[in-house]
């Protein structure tokens, strides 16, 4: 293709989406809605599929000692737990590391300033080889001297990862009923472009212009139709994506969250060529029934 040929086509796509502004307006915010969602959906999952994996790296065992106890207990506790078959680790986290943690974290959020005895205990995080010794070693943690009580971490981790589950689930059926609607929504708008210019392409089929040249300009069409709404959505979804991220910072600031959780450069990729792929078999759906009639 020549290059004064690829400036005409290029031309005639701009052209239509400058003649038809309503329309271009209707179609790309239409695909930035559905994109939005879906980019939420992805950011949402991102976010959940971090944080079972950072509760997966502490698998295992809470273990936590009686008020009474003193720190010789801690240790004698620590080493019995150690000897247990299918533990690989015990670490010890004594009551004045976790206060202070604690009040380090949640900062002026919570006023702590009226407590003045240090409430907690002494924890031992126990991690194991494998979760099929979790509840052996939690059973027999829980009837040593001096333990309070044992908790069984996996089972949170359990939690968060049927609720990823679910919105994975629910996000694949999201995503392609706004695809079905966004890609059916562009293909319209490129009937009625292409059926505003029914004249303007018999002159051209008269004078030898193939098929593929008369389709490629509403192909055009329908990827920057696509392209626009997918990248509207991601500008949406990145700066609504870090205010929810501040305001969970601020008010959960224990959860294992951060800025780098969600990937942005590739959910950026994913939605626009999402976008350039639902504009483009619109358009190619609305076109190809065009010339064959």
């Amino acid at each position: 293709m020549r290059l004064n040929s690829l400036g005409f086509l290029l031309s005639e796509a701009f052209a239509g989406l400058v003649r038809h502004r309503l329309m271009t307006l209707a179609a790309i915010s239409t695909s930035a809605i559905s994109f939005t969602v879906m980019g939420s959906f992805l950011a949402l999952l991102f976010a959940l599929n971090a944080m079972s994996s950072s509760m997966l790296s502490d698998l295992g065992v809470a273990v936590y000692m009686k008020p009474n106890t003193d720190r010789t207990d801690t240790l004698n506790t620590r080493e019995a737990i150690s000897e247990m078959p299918g533990v690989a680790s015990v670490i010890i986290v004594t009551k004045e590391d976790a206060w202070s943690r604690i009040k380090r974290d949640l900062g002026s959020n919570v006023p702590l300033e009226g407590v003045k005895d240090n409430p907690l205990t002494d924890e031992l995080h126990v991690r194991l080889v494998d979760v099929d010794h979790v509840a052996a070693v939690s059973q027999a943690a829980a009837r040593l001297n001096g333990v309070d009580q044992s908790k069984i971490m996996s089972d949170v981790v359990r939690n968060v990862q049927a609720t990823v589950k679910l919105l994975k689930q629910l996000g694949i059926a999201a995503a392609c009923l706004l695809m079905i609607a966004t890609l059916a929504v562009i293909a319209n708008v490129i009937r009625l472009t292409v059926f505003a210019r029914r004249r303007e392409i018999h002159i051209m089929q008269m004078v030898g212009a193939t098929n593929g040249f008369i389709r490629l300009p509403f192909l055009l069409e329908g990827i920057i139709y696509g392209v626009g709404g997918a990248a509207v959505a991601g500008a949406i979804v990145f700066h609504g994506g870090q205010s929810v991220l501040r305001l969970i910072h601020s008010t959960l600031p224990f959860l294992p969250i951060n800025d780098s959780v969600v990937p942005a450069n590739a959910l950026a990729i994913a939605l626009i060529s999402s976008g350039a792929l639902v504009g483009l078999l619109g358009s190619a759906a609305s076109v190809r029934k065009f010339l064959l009639s």
